[in-house]
């Protein structure tokens, strides 16, 4: 159940030499509207809301890609409004080694 006319916001850090890997399993349910203003879910490189983000806004019932940080951090941020409610959705997350070839700067 979602909780409604509510914004969560919540920092992932993953291990030194992991990045993240963020997988949405199940059902994706969240109410469906122009450009996801009303209930959407995003998620951003980095610690913070101001980071770049990974992809678009997500919302409806179409599952959004799996999703890979670029470094330790994964942002993630679920707003509702108070008006029509969904089921919500269900995500894993994973830490995974960090590809050869890439470095954290942080």
């Amino acid at each position: 159940m979602l909780v409604q006319n509510e914004g969560i916001e919540n920092s992932v850090l993953s291990p030194e030499g992991h990045i993240i890997k963020l997988d949405f399993r199940d059902y994706f349910e969240i109410e469906q509207s122009n450009n996801c203003e009303h209930d959407f879910l995003e998620v951003r490189n980095g610690q913070h809301g101001y980071n770049d983000r990974i992809e678009r806004k997500f919302c409806g019932n179409e599952f959004p890609p799996m999703i890979q940080s670029s470094d330790r951090y994964l942002w993630i941020h679920f707003k509702s409004d108070e008006n029509i409610e969904y089921r919500g959705f269900r995500a894993v997350f994973e830490f995974v080694p960090r590809p050869s070839g890439c470095k954290y700067q942080g």
